[in-house]
């Protein structure tokens, strides 16, 4: 059920991701388990929000929460390179 809402958007282009990470917290603990959940529920851990251009990573990096950073570089997807052929 949650896979229907992990990466519905609010009005202002924020997924639950990004809300979870967009508040600083002392304790986080329940950050780490909040993004765990939303990421094995396949939240989309490459959303930037439309107006910002930031994502969760930008917002935990900001707020300095080093165990949150570590839990989302660990799920991003890298862009694809394409080979100077696919150019030509």
């Amino acid at each position: 059920m949650l896979q229907n809402y992990v990466n519905e958007l609010d009005k202002f282009g924020n997924s639950p991701l990004i809300l979870s990470c967009i508040q600083e917290t002392i304790d986080e603990s329940g950050r780490t388990k909040c993004l765990q959940i939303l990421l094995d529920s396949g939240a989309d851990v490459n959303h930037r929000n439309p107006r910002t251009h930031w994502s969760a990573l930008h917002w935990c990096g900001y707020y300095g929460n080093f165990e949150s950073v570590s839990i989302l570089l660990n799920h991003i997807i890298p862009p694809s390179i394409a080979s100077p052929s696919e150019f030509s």
